[in-house]
């Protein structure tokens, strides 16, 4: 899995040892961006660089959907405490 002692070794996990890939985005991706802040874009970045070379580890996993999750949450209660309506 990591080409251990030859040429093309995978030095890092975010670098492939095929190259660098292209991902293009389709229309629904750029439209979601443009609507939505960039938040999809984001997201569909930090993905990417969580699988290279159709492998990922279970640290950087767990790492990344921590980080996500947390981001999410603060989202969600940035939102609700601007929606909370007092009631008197």
């Amino acid at each position: 899995m990591d080409f251990y002692g030859e040429a093309n070794a995978r030095i890092k996990p975010k670098i492939s040892v095929y190259g660098d890939p292209l991902y293009r985005r389709t229309l629904l991706i750029k439209t979601f961006s443009l609507v939505l802040f960039s938040v999809p874009h984001i997201y569909l970045k930090t993905l990417q660089n969580m699988w290279v070379d159709n492998l990922t580890s279970e640290a950087v996993w767990q790492q990344s959907m921590k980080r996500m999750c947390e981001g999410w949450t603060e989202f969600v209660l940035a939102v609700s405490d601007g929606l909370h309506v007092p009631t008197a």
